[in-house]
């Protein structure tokens, strides 16, 4: 009876690429990315009574600010707060914590000196959100791979923020407003900006930038795999691999039987097998590019008789 082989090769791809989780969003429209935010919303004038002349301080506070009560006077005062018509407790001095009120209350203050008073009262408004931090996903940004942006902010008002998102690319706006950069606008060496401006409806926060990173070299990518069965004494099997880059990709064998070649510019595998081939043969091929980014390809070859007897 002739001899045959047969392999069934069980294989694994190990990939230096980076895998990312693709959120699906909706770009807005160049317009509405450009629109104007909110501005800030019209004080309220303060009202004022009394003899005295008394003001509080900012004119147009917000749930971010402490007060002050200016009075002009140099005679010995007396100070009271109130919050929505309600005496604000152990509050005696000019000066009021923002921890003593919110949005939208109105604080009064009065100040006396002897017989005569005088008091201000003023509605606290908006204050806008700010954000604190963007986190950016990937840590390392490569041709191909969409760039997610993450921010946090606060709003002192605990309102609901929104975000509006611009995206740049050498110096070039990005079309829309959306927390994903894709990907396949970006090629190895260009410089990312992003700059983030918070709203809750009413106000714009500060808007926030941070330089992203300049996009790096990618590593290539398996895009064939391994046959899985074969017969006769030769095994060949012409690994392919892809450059996101466009890079040019050089093949190797990192572990590989005794007498397994690999051209290195076609990928292609070459093993003329003898009946002591028999057995299992772990095989690791690399594809570099020329920066020495790599990818390797595993698979086991397993080399037995047609009668399926182990040599």
């Amino acid at each position: 009876m002739g001899t045959a082989f047969r392999a069934t090769p069980s294989f694994r791809l190990h990939s230096m690429a980076l895998c990312l989780a693709l959120c699906a969003v909706t770009l807005s429209s160049c317009d509405s990315a450009k629109k104007e935010s909110p501005g800030p919303p019209k004080p309220v004038a303060q009202l004022h009574s009394g003899k005295l002349g008394v003001n509080i301080l900012p004119v147009a506070p917000s749930s971010s600010h402490d007060l002050r009560a200016l009075y002009s006077g140099d005679r010995g005062v007396s100070y009271s707060w109130e919050k929505n018509g309600l005496l604000i407790a152990r509050e005696t001095t000019p000066r009021l914590s923002r921890q003593n009120f919110a949005k939208n209350d109105k604080i009064a203050v009065t100040v006396r000196s002897g017989n005569e008073t005088g008091s201000a009262t003023v509605v606290i408004g908006n204050a806008p959100p700010q954000v604190i931090s963007i986190a950016l996903e990937p840590a390392v940004v490569y041709t191909g791979a969409d760039i997610i942006a993450k921010p946090t902010a606060s709003d002192p008002d605990g309102d609901d923020i929104q975000y509006d998102y611009h995206w740049s690319i050498n110096g070039q706006e990005v079309t829309g407003s959306s927390p994903v950069l894709k990907g396949d606008l970006l090629k190895k060496g260009d410089k990312v900006t992003l700059l983030v401006t918070p709203t809750d409806g009413e106000q714009s926060g500060t808007p926030f930038k941070v330089d992203v990173a300049t996009v790096s070299n990618s590593p290539p990518f398996f895009v064939s795999t391994p046959p899985e069965n074969f017969s006769g004494m030769q095994y060949s099997y012409r690994a392919s691999a892809k450059d996101p880059d466009g890079d040019k990709i050089a093949y190797s064998l990192a572990t590989a039987p005794k007498g397994m070649t690999i051209d290195p510019v076609s990928g292609m595998i070459t093993w003329l097998i003898s009946k002591g081939d028999a057995g299992s043969h772990p095989i690791e091929v690399v594809a570099t590019d020329p920066e020495g980014a790599k990818i390797s390809q595993k698979f086991t070859l397993n080399i037995r008789l047609n009668n399926g007897t182990s040599q």
